[in-house]
């Protein structure tokens, strides 16, 4: 096994790499929900008046697609580091709603930033719940060669920037929850910046994304994926694929969105024969099995992150309780 060097990003509290090539798991994004306190917390953030919120770096809007807007606002803090949204009632059955976002990621090191978002916004709603949590594995690996395959059929999409980058989606980018892949370090380098892990090849990133009632089903990330290279031919236990089924998967490798196309039952055979393909490739196998293993190895890093914005309620801990009620 290769042994990973240390890098600032990897020392990161909630990412952790115990498994080449996985070179960390993140909570790369956190979207939270609450009710406002009160209508002067409401007013400090809409005018930005006070001593506290005068030295910040804010920019405030009052978006047009709200009907009531003068007391509807959006604002970006310390530059775009956290997002807030403020809905009062009755727009579009809105409860005096705040809804937060924020990646605990690029909040790291910012003790100032960390700080108010816990103690002047997350303390202060109420009723808190997370309605969207993006989970990202970072890989060691050219996933150009390899396909994401999981054990329920999802339709497949590809995006192309206008950088010539790909970003490939397995499952529905409007849906509940679905995996996201791209080169992380190609996006970094658009932006100007360094990346993330120096000492690695690599750095494909698999972002897994819930939604609503998925969020709660965060425990069970990446671990119904397969990870499968182009057919080539390999035999399996129980056989040689079909002939024709051979030649459409490797037309489906060639042009990935064409899973569309195909009806259910044709999608659900073809998927079959795409795991069996996998399940005979050892270094697919391995490297599927080290993400799950790394997810796993992980799960008290993510929940550290959780209880630290104050999402008790997602951690192992709070499952206990429930169940001695």
């Amino acid at each position: 096994m290769k042994k990973l060097l240390e890098t600032d990003a990897a020392s990161n509290s909630s990412k952790i790499g115990p498994i080449y090539p996985i070179l960390g798991i993140s909570v790369d994004r956190l979207s939270v929900v609450g009710t406002a306190p009160d209508d002067q917390w409401v007013n400090d953030f809409r005018y930005m008046d006070t001593p506290m919120l005068k030295g910040l770096r804010g920019k405030l809007r009052f978006p047009l697609h709200l009907t009531d807007k003068t007391r509807a606002f959006e604002l970006q803090l310390f530059g775009n580091l956290i997002f807030l949204e403020y809905k009062p009632n009755g727009i579009r059955g809105s409860k005096n709603t705040v809804r937060v976002d924020f990646n605990p990621n690029r909040l790291t090191g910012n003790i100032i930033a960390i700080h108010f978002l816990k103690a002047r916004i997350l303390e202060q709603i109420g009723m808190l719940k997370a309605t969207r949590i993006d989970l990202a594995a970072d890989l060691d690996i050219n996933l150009l060669d390899y396909k994401l395959l999981t054990d329920r059929s999802r339709k497949r999409f590809v995006y192309k920037g206008h950088d010539g980058s790909m970003t490939y989606y397995i499952g529905s980018p409007r849906g509940k929850n679905f995996y996201r892949i791209y080169d992380k370090n190609l996006e970094r380098v658009a932006k100007r910046l360094p990346p993330l892990y120096p000492q690695a090849d690599n750095n494909y990133r698999i972002e897994y994304v819930m939604r609503k009632s998925k969020v709660d089903t965060w425990r069970t990330s990446f671990l119904d994926i397969h990870l499968f290279r182009k057919p080539n031919g390999r035999g399996y236990e129980g056989g040689w694929v079909n002939v024709n089924n051979f030649l459409e998967l490797i037309g489906l490798w060639e042009l990935d969105e064409a899973w569309t196309w195909l009806t259910v039952k044709k999608r659900k055979k073809l998927k079959q024969e795409q795991l069996a393909l996998s399940h005979a490739d050892t270094e697919a196998l391995e490297y599927t099995q080290a993400i799950k293993d790394s997810f796993k190895a992980s799960l008290l890093q993510i929940e550290q992150t959780f209880k630290e914005y104050g999402l008790f309620y997602l951690t192992s801990a709070a499952g206990n309780d429930n169940s001695k009620t």
